[in-house]
C-alpha cells in the first residue's frame, strides 16, 4: 500500500467514525455560508426575518447540508481511494512482473553459467587453461604470420633470383650469339680473303687498297681482277 492510499484510507475511516468532522471542511463551510445568506435574504424580503419559520428553514438546511456534504465527501474519498488502490494494484503488478523478469533473467543466467561450466568441464578447460589457450593461439597466429612473411620473402627472393638468372642467361645467350656472329664473320672474312687472294685484312682477310661507296674496294694489283671491285660484286650478289 502506497503512502497516498494510506492517507486516503485514514481520512475515510475518520469521516465514517466521526461524521461531524465534515462540518469543519472548507467545502461545508462555504456551502453553509451561501445557504444561510440565501435564507436570511428570503426571510428579510418577506418580512419574516425574526420569525420561527426562518429558524426552521436554517435548521432544515443545516441538517440537509451536513448529510449531503457527508455523502459527497465520503464518495469523493472513496473514489480517490478506489482509484489509488487500482493504481497501487497496477504498480504491484508491474513490480511483480519486474521481479519475475529479474528472477527469470537470473535463472537464465544461472543456467547459462551452469551450461558454460559444463561445457568447460567437458572440454577440460578452466579459466587458466582458457588464458593459456588464448596465449598459445596468439603465439600460433604470430608464428603463422611470421612463417607466411618468410614464405613471401622467400618467394620474392626466388622470383628475384629467377629474374637474375633469366637476365644472366639472356646476356650469356646474347654474348654467345655475338661471339658466334664474330666467329662467323671472321670465318667468312678468312674464306673471302682466301678466295680473293693472299694476304690478311682486319675486315675481310685482305689488305684493302681503297674504299668507296660505303663498301670496300680492292686494287687489281693485289687481287688480279683488273680494277677495283667490291666483295658483293665479287661474290655475284650485287644489284
Amino acid at each position: 500500500m502506497s503512502v497516498i492510499t494510506g492517507q486516503l484510507s485514514d481520512q475515510l475511516s475518520s469521516l465514517i467514525s466521526n461524521p461531524g468532522n465534515v462540518t469543519s471542511s472548507p467545502m461545508y463551510q462555504f456551502a453553509m455560508d451561501q445557504g444561510t445568506s440565501a435564507i436570511n435574504r428570503s426571510a428579510g424580503a418577506s418580512g419574516h426575518l425574526n420569525s420561527g419559520n426562518r429558524l426552521v428553514d436554517l435548521t432544515t438546511f443545516g441538517q440537509g447540508l451536513a448529510s449531503t456534504s457527508f455523502s459527497q465527501y465520503a464518495s469523493l474519498l472513496g473514489g480517490l481511494l478506489s482509484g489509488q488502490q487500482s493504481a497501487d494494484a497496477q504498480q504491484q503488478q508491474l513490480t511483480n512482473q519486474s521481479t519475475q523478469f529479474n528472477q527469470s533473467l537470473k535463472q537464465n543466467q544461472s543456467q547459462f553459467a551452469f551450461g558454460q561450466a559444463q561445457q568447460d568441464r567437458q572440454f577440460g578447460i578452466s579459466s587458466g587453461l582458457q588464458n593459456t589457450q588464448m596465449y598459445l593461439q596468439n603465439a600460433g597466429m604470430q608464428q603463422q604470420n611470421a612463417t607466411q612473411n618468410r614464405q613471401v620473402d622467400n618467394q620474392g627472393r626466388s622470383i628475384t633470383n629467377q629474374q637474375n638468372q633469366f637476365d644472366a642467361t639472356m646476356k650469356q645467350q646474347q654474348a654467345t650469339e655475338t661471339n658466334a656472329q664474330g666467329m662467323y664473320q671472321t670465318m667468312m672474312n678468312q674464306m673471302l680473303g682466301q678466295m680473293m687472294g693472299s694476304g690478311t685484312s682486319s675486315a675481310y682477310g685482305a689488305t684493302p687498297q681503297s674504299q668507296s661507296n660505303n663498301g670496300v674496294g680492292y686494287s687489281s694489283d693485289y687481287y688480279g681482277t683488273g680494277g677495283s671491285q667490291s666483295i658483293s660484286d665479287f661474290l655475284g650478289i650485287g644489284a
